[in-house]
């Protein structure tokens, strides 16, 4: 909280120095294996340590399946396709590396609001503690549905990864 960072800075000084200007932190599977459940007093948290320990460049992965939710209705994929094509919350991680979709889905749109408001609190709280997010990029991957919308577009098949829907 910001009251536990205040009494850390004013304990007295604190000196560190890296070689690199940089420091990256996470890897992107933990936000299924963990973050997927965290709260915002969970997350304050966490980005409060990143700060105190000197974390400049975080992943922040939280919420974007908001952001396809957004955009690929533009392209013929409904609201309904994207939520059956998404993976449940323990499973995003590797449905955003394209390893499996649908796994323990769909996602209720409920659970992707309420992680989008989410994210925009932790990137604020990254910013205003003067770090830079790192967001996820679109990766190539796309729905079974934009396939059928797009069918004059050029798509390649994935083969299966452990036996999972890909």
């Amino acid at each position: 909280s910001e009251e536990v960072l205040q009494a850390a800075l004013q304990a007295g000084p604190l000196a560190a120095s890296r070689p690199v200007p940089w420091s990256h932190y996470q890897n992107v599977v933990t936000s299924s294996y963990s973050y997927a459940w965290w709260d915002w007093e969970r997350w304050e948290r966490e980005v409060d340590w990143m700060a105190l320990n000197g974390i400049n460049l975080p992943l922040a992965f939280t919420g974007q399946e908001a952001v396809w939710l957004k955009v690929l209705p533009r392209w013929g994929v409904s609201e309904g396709d994207l939520r059956a094509h998404f993976g449940g919350p323990a499973f995003l991680a590797w449905q955003r590396m394209g390893n499996l979709h649908s796994y323990m889905g769909p996602l209720p749109f409920s659970f992707i609001q309420d992680q989008a408001a989410l994210q925009r609190k932790i990137v604020a709280r990254m910013r205003s503690l003067g770090m830079t997010p790192v967001f996820p990029a679109f990766n190539g991957l796309v729905p079974d549905a934009l396939v059928a919308s797009q069918p004059q577009a050029r798509y390649r098949q994935l083969g299966p990864w452990a036996g999972m829907p890909t």
